[in-house]
C-alpha cells in the first residue's frame, strides 16, 4: 500500500474521531443544563386478602423499607384489602403488619420499583 493511501486512511479516521468528540462534548453540555428528575416516583400497587376464603383484609399496615437508604414508607389497606404506595425509583422490603392476623404469606416482598407495578399481594391467616 502506498503511504499517501495510508496517509488518506489515517486522515479520515482521525476526522471522525474528531467530530465524534464534538458531538460527544454537544451532549455533555446539554446533560449538565438538564435539571435533574427530583421528586420522580412510581407507584406499587397490592391487595390483603385472607387464604382461605379471599376476602379482603382492611386496616392492614404496609411498610415500605428501601434498602439503599432506610427510608421507610407506610400505608394502610382499605376496606377491600388493596394499598397503594408512591416511592423512588429503588429496591425496597415490602412488609405487612396486622394484629387481627396470625402470619402474613409470603412474609415480605422484595420489590426492585423502577416503573410502575401492581400484584404485591399478601395472604393472610385468621388469627
Amino acid at each position: 500500500m502506498k503511504i499517501s493511501k495510508v496517509f488518506a486512511i489515517l486522515t479520515l479516521i482521525l476526522s471522525g474521531v474528531l467530530i465524534l468528540s464534538q458531538v460527544l462534548q454537544v451532549n455533555a453540555e446539554f446533560d449538565k443544563n438538564k435539571k435533574p428528575a427530583t421528586n420522580f416516583s412510581y407507584i406499587m400497587k397490592g391487595k390483603i386478602t385472607f387464604i382461605f376464603t379471599g376476602k379482603p383484609i382492611s386496616s392492614v399496615i404496609i411498610k415500605a423499607k428501601n434498602k439503599k437508604t432506610d427510608k421507610v414508607i407506610e400505608t394502610s389497606t382499605n376496606s377491600k384489602g388493596e394499598y397503594t404506595i408512591q416511592a423512588e425509583k429503588g429496591i425496597y422490603v415490602v412488609t405487612p403488619f396486622s394484629s387481627q392476623v396470625k402470619r402474613f404469606m409470603p412474609l415480605f416482598h422484595l420489590v426492585t420499583l423502577y416503573t410502575n407495578i401492581t400484584g404485591v399481594n399478601f395472604v393472610g391467616n385468621i388469627k
